[in-house]
């Protein structure tokens, strides 16, 4: 699997925002931040999401694993995006399974306060 890059363009006078996806030896696409927004769940234009969004969709049109993990450059304006392996996903349902086990009784109050941070942390 490549890394997956994105960039956000500016509106011109004939084209809308957009963000155009590619990466190593496959041919970009870009979306109009619009369409983008069509595909999120949830309300809100953050931009940050509408790369990670636009970074899924390219790599679920290739018959990739959508599952990536994003992060910005040195250039606001772009943004890599990394293929995680199948058994994170697998991992973080556990630990959420966890957290609901532990919130059940009082006995585990600093376990779960722990398990609870966890699951901040990685932004679940």
């Amino acid at each position: 699997m490549k890394a997956i890059t994105t960039k956000y363009l500016g509106a011109t006078n004939t084209k809308p925002s957009r963000i155009k996806a590619s990466a190593e030896g496959v041919p970009a696409h870009v979306w109009t931040i619009n369409s983008l927004q069509d595909l999120r769940l949830g309300s809100g234009a953050d931009i940050r999401n509408l790369h990670a969004v636009a970074a899924a969709k390219f790599a679920e049109e290739r018959g990739w694993n959508p599952t990536l993990a994003s992060g910005g450059t040195a250039n606001p304006d772009v943004w890599v995006h990394c293929f995680i392996p199948e058994v994170v996903p697998a991992t973080l349902k556990l630990a959420e399974t966890l957290f609901d086990v532990l919130s059940v009784s009082s006995r585990f109050d600093g376990l779960r306060d722990s398990v609870a941070r966890s699951i901040k942390a990685l932004n679940l």
